[in-house]
């Protein structure tokens, strides 16, 4: 009887120990958005933006001045039907290519956005890795995604240890 006993206490002691691993949360974007390097890489994003859409403006400029030539030959009467046709189809192209301009500097932004904010989502990964290894956490759940956390009892929000981590904390 005496066996069962202490059978039972360690069982139960060691199914405790099992139960009682620590858990932590955060908001990922909230931490990403206080970094100092997501400053600087959303300083260079809107910086390469600024110089596609100078160069999409420029191109949209020089279509605009195209169609409005194109509607004062037209009115004047002095060309051919065949000439208007190759400036209509000639506008036609050009506004063809301001649309697929669009289209890739949308890609070039995005591609350019995953460039520069990739080493900085390395960098906090890391932190948070870190800062669970430190505090023996099993998990740590990101708050920023909707409804990704439902439920968390006992859980500890461990933003401003990583944000220590990084070199960032607020004092």
């Amino acid at each position: 009887m005496r066996k069962l006993f202490l059978l039972l206490v360690l069982s139960v002691s060691l199914t405790g120990g099992l139960f009682a691993q620590q858990y932590g949360h955060l908001n990922f974007g909230e931490l990403l958005s206080s970094m100092p390097a997501t400053e600087t890489a959303e300083k260079q994003l809107q910086e390469y933006n600024d110089q596609l859409v100078a160069e999409g403006e420029k191109m949209a400029a020089a279509l605009d001045a195209g169609i409005k030539d194109f509607k004062a030959k037209e009115v004047s009467g002095d060309y051919t039907p065949r000439q208007l046709e190759e400036m209509r189809n000639k506008l036609g192209q050009d506004q063809q290519a301001l649309m697929l301009f669009e289209r890739e500097a949308q890609n070039k932004l995005n591609k350019k956005r995953s460039e520069l904010l990739e080493p900085v989502v390395t960098l906090a990964n890391e932190a948070v890795e870190a800062v669970a290894k430190a505090n023996g956490m099993k998990l740590i759940f990101d708050t920023s995604v909707f409804n990704a956390v439902l439920f968390a009892d006992e859980s500890k929000d461990v933003l401003n240890l990583v944000k220590k981590e990084l070199g960032i904390a607020e004092e």
